[in-house]
């Protein structure tokens, strides 16, 4: 069912339901993220992608990836208001990361050269896209929040690499600011097994049953592993179910399982 809003003075129609980020994307309209990643559930941490809505007499700023569209809507993605709130989101993300590239990066893009606040230096944002792509899409869960408030942060269990880590380096692709390195403390234990025991990593994520690794877990010098990523323009985990890609991704499976002599 289609619902009737408008955005940025613009009658629109979107899908009921659909989060306002998807609907402004199709649009054409970028809003800054670094907690945004399509497939993955929203969570709205960095407050980047901040808009404002007009319905029912009154006027409210949210975060555009985790708000569903509602019929009659009034969505603004551009004013002096959000400017100056993106700006501070930026600041704080700032003198959180101060030396983190994609953080400047967005930073500069919204005019933020420095924070005024002192620099925490701390390379965590917790934007949470490790912890939603290992247990949404991995299934594994390996990593989880912990406490709250300015003590929250990233762990897993007991400090160490659980074993439901498979070494498959997602989460390490999503993150923004390259703090995530649990995947090469699981490919050191899976070094460990002896070399017909070592199961490729995408063996582990299911796209290539029985397959092992040949190539001792250095998967930038692995013809599958390349031409997985040239195939599908990402990390192969991220490209399961996405239509087209995920098509693209098992045909080529099937044909290098073939040729390897496997049904």
């Amino acid at each position: 069912m289609q619902v009737r809003v408008t955005v940025d003075g613009r009658g629109v129609r979107a899908e009921r339901h659909q989060m306002l980020l998807g609907l402004l994307h199709s649009l054409g309209v970028r809003l800054p993220t670094l907690c945004h990643l399509d497939g993955l559930s929203p969570y709205g941490a960095c407050r980047l992608c901040l808009v404002e809505v007009a319905r029912g007499g009154g006027t409210r700023v949210t975060t555009a990836c985790n708000l569903p569209v509602e019929d009659g809507a009034v969505y603004t993605t551009s004013s002096p208001r959000l400017s100056r709130l993106r700006r501070l989101a930026a600041e704080l993300h700032l003198a959180r990361c101060p030396d983190e590239p994609e953080v400047r990066r967005v930073a500069r893009a919204l005019g933020v050269r420095r924070a005024r606040l002192r620099p925490v230096g701390d390379t965590c944002i917790l934007c949470g896209l490790c912890e939603r792509v290992c247990r949404e899409v991995v299934g594994a869960s390996a990593l989880g929040f912990e406490g709250r408030g300015t003590s929250r942060a990233l762990a897993s269990a007991y400090g160490e690499v659980p074993e439901e880590c498979i070494g498959c380096g997602a989460c390490s692709f999503v993150c923004p600011t390259g703090t995530i390195r649990m995947q090469e403390a699981a490919v050191e234990s899976l070094r460990r097994l002896p070399g017909s025991e070592r199961p490729c990593r995408h063996a582990l994520t299911g796209m290539m049953p029985a397959a092992l690794c040949s190539m001792s877990y250095q998967c930038a010098s692995c013809e599958v592993d390349q031409r997985l990523r040239e195939i599908v323009s990402t990390h192969p985990v991220l490209a399961l179910g996405r239509g087209p890609e995920a098509r693209r991704l098992a045909e080529y499976l099937v044909t290098t399982r073939r040729g390897a002599g496997r049904p």
